[in-house]
Parts: C-alpha cells; structure tokens; sequence
C-alpha cells in the first residue's frame, strides 16, 4: 500500500496514540460499505429506474422517525433503570 506523506501526516495528527492502523481500517471499511451502496443502487435504478429526489425525501423522513423514536425508547429504558 502507498499513502503519500501528506495524507500519512494527517493520519497521524488525526489518529494521535490510537495510532493509524485503526484509523486506516475504519476508513477502508467505511469506504467499502459506501462502495457497497453505490453498487446497491446502480443495480436497483438498472432494473427500477432513476430514484427521484421525492423518493429520497420520503425515505429521509421515515429514517428521521424511525431514529427518533429509537431514541425516545433508548431514553425510556435509561430512566426506567435508574
């Protein structure tokens, strides 16, 4: 693997004592999930057609309600272990 001294500087500086093995393998992981997802979609609009900004939005919305109401449950339980 060849990283240029710059990009190694930043790793560095960003990773401090945890060091950049682990800050290098979260970003390849992230790198792969989002190349998964891109692959996901390419194939998807193939076969379904072009996602349009109204799907996106629909979908967006009900990620925010379900995140939001992960959240209230998570702070629910919290209170009722204390």
């Amino acid at each position: 693997v060849t990283i240029s001294q710059g990009t190694l500087a930043a790793a560095r500086a960003v990773a401090g004592p945890r060091g950049t093995s682990s800050l290098m393998e979260r970003a390849l992981k992230r790198e792969l999930r989002l190349e998964a997802q891109r692959r996901f979609v390419q194939e998807y609009e193939r076969e379904f057609g072009e996602i349009t900004p109204e799907e996106v939005a629909v979908q967006m919305e009900r990620l925010a309600r379900a995140h939001a109401q992960s959240r209230a449950q998570a702070s629910t339980e919290t209170a009722a272990q204390a």
